[in-house]
């Protein structure tokens, strides 16, 4: 779930730029200007110099650009600068990247508390990662008291907005019984719609069922398919010990 690189956005990598050091000439500054989209300009350190204007007018959009660029390249000190200023004005994509930031103390001091507080407030406006993170936070009892039914709230938000991790997290919490009666049925219809969305975690978990016959009947060549789909370890190790028991071949 801490994987930054599945939460940034796919943004131009800049090289040789700094906020200090453009080394733009002066013609390229008048177009700049010129131009309301910085995402249409193809050279790299025109296009930096673009949302660095635009950053530094107040464009929030902008600002967040900047970080996340500044993030890829691992220079947590500028991309603070930009998420601040971002999250100031209460922007809830800023707010979520800054808590990352605090949860895994890149650029500053590592406080979950302050992680928590922002993802909170990025949750509040809609946003799904953060959502998911306020959820994760209560499953894993992270700066507050584990608290299984708070953390199927959050999922069961973005698990209906069709996000696969929400989806995984409902069949997950269905299927142990946390929070819920333990239900296969229902948790095999979460982790069906996430399976059809790509979850690998969620083909893994439906071949599980049709091999051991959780709320379906059991089907070995359903199992078999699902688990060569999914390709996780764990779907590999199904496979191998399917083999040996001589229920697939």
């Amino acid at each position: 779930m801490k994987l930054l690189n599945s939460i940034l956005l796919t943004l131009f990598i800049f090289t040789g730029c700094s906020q200090q050091n453009l080394n733009t000439n002066n013609n390229s500054l008048q177009n700049i200007n010129k131009i309301t989209e910085c995402k249409v300009i193809e050279n790299q350190k025109d296009k930096f110099a673009c949302h660095l204007e635009k950053a530094n007018k107040g464009d929030i959009k902008s600002q967040n650009i900047l970080a996340s660029n500044y993030i890829k390249i691992k220079d947590y000190k500028n991309a603070l600068i930009w998420l601040d200023k971002a999250s100031l004005k209460n922007d809830k994509i800023a707010l979520r990247k800054l808590a990352y930031l605090y949860d895994l103390g890149h650029g500053v001091k590592k406080d979950k508390n302050k992680a928590f507080e922002l993802f909170k407030k990025a949750a509040l406006q809609g946003d799904i990662i953060a959502q998911n993170e306020i959820g994760f936070y209560y499953e894993m009892g992270w700066v507050v008291k584990k608290d299984y039914k708070t953390a199927l709230e959050w999922y069961v938000q973005t698990a209906k907005k069709e996000n696969t991790y929400g989806l995984d997290k409902m069949g997950y919490f269905n299927a142990k019984g946390y929070s819920v009666p333990q239900n296969y049925v229902e948790s095999y219809k979460w982790f069906k719609k996430s399976a059809l969305k790509g979850s690998k975690y969620a083909m893994s978990w439906l071949g599980f069922f049709y091999e051991q016959g959780n709320g379906i009947d059991v089907d070995y060549a359903k199992a078999k398919a699902l688990y060569e789909k999914s390709g996780s370890e764990f779907s590999k190790n199904r496979l191998k010990i399917m083999k040996e028991k001589r229920l697939i071949k």
